[in-house]
């Protein structure tokens, strides 16, 4: 269930928060129509990556959510198959 888009606060912004059963989901959507431009997770350097972090973490203390995250990196391939690229715990 999608829950905002394109969500902005002063730390950064999220293109799509989304509920998926007990589980939030920050989505930053990067579309690339081939690979010359290069892939869409370069697009995502680490200075984004904690923009993303810090605005989903706004958005959780916003609405009074007060328990332990995890946090994942994934990209959707050009034939629609999802890569797992990291995973992270603050």
């Amino acid at each position: 269930m999608i829950l905002e888009r394109n969500y902005r606060c002063k730390q950064g912004e999220i293109d799509i928060i989304a509920k998926d059963g007990k589980y939030f989901v920050f989505i930053e959507v990067k579309f690339r129509a081939s690979g010359s431009a290069g892939f869409s997770l370069e697009a995502i350097d680490h200075r984004k990556a904690m923009r993303i972090r810090n605005a989903a973490v706004y958005y959780l203390f916003s609405i009074n959510f007060r328990r332990r995250l995890r946090a994942g990196l994934m990209r959707r391939g050009s034939m629609g198959k999802r890569s797992h690229i990291s995973e992270t715990l603050f």
